[in-house]
């Protein structure tokens, strides 16, 4: 797998209208600013409370990609100059060519906007074609119905739910509904994807 593994440089995604920016800790207080924002995490394992919290949570994403397993982004509004959310390209496993895309949260301004859409396209371009995964994952829970229509858009597959998948802060069990999308499905997913923001402008 030529894509593998990755560069140890900072990895920067670039379209006209977003740019994924590799998350670090200079970052933290002017994304805070989004994060602090407490509905953004109601489906989440991780709810960071203060910035101090908010600090270890880059934190324990940089570590990972010192591991190479995770690419964290933030994600920048081109036209609106600033920061809007974040995502990653996680669980990468090199034996099985296999990548994970979520732990994405969005500003609301930023909701039901071109930036969800296209940051998985970008990521889903990148996995595919720079790291060459056959198969990438997305996952939510399965109250977060806002998110299973954005992931089912894209085109991916549903493959099923797992039970009490994960516990969340306030005890409550999550279950997860995981979706996935396979490189030889992602040439006609892409072009739909790119026919429709065209339409949207």
């Amino acid at each position: 797998m030529s894509g593998f593994p990755l560069p140890n440089s900072p990895i920067v995604l670039l379209d006209e209208t977003l740019e994924l920016r590799e998350l670090n800790l200079s970052v933290a207080q002017e994304l805070w600013e989004v994060a602090r924002d407490k509905s953004l995490w109601k489906f989440s394992a991780d709810v960071p409370g203060s910035l101090t919290e908010f600090e270890h949570y880059i934190r324990q994403a940089m570590l990972s990609r010192k591991l190479n397993t995770c690419v964290p982004f933030a994600l920048w509004d081109v036209a609106s100059n600033r920061y809007v959310g974040a995502t990653r390209l996680a669980n990468i496993d090199y034996q099985h060519r296999r990548a994970e895309i979520g732990w994405t949260w969005l500003a609301l301004s930023a909701q039901r906007s071109f930036v969800n859409s296209t940051a998985k396209r970008m990521l889903l371009d990148y996995a595919f074609s720079t790291l060459e995964c056959i198969r990438v994952e997305l996952k939510c829970s399965n109250l977060n119905l806002a998110s299973r229509a954005a992931i089912e858009r894209l085109g991916a597959t549903f493959e099923g739910t797992l039970r009490a998948h994960m516990q969340l802060p306030d005890g409550s069990r999550r279950d997860t509904c995981y979706y996935s999308i396979l490189i030889e499905e992602w040439p006609a997913l892409r072009a739909k994807l790119i026919a429709r923001s065209r339409r949207a402008v």
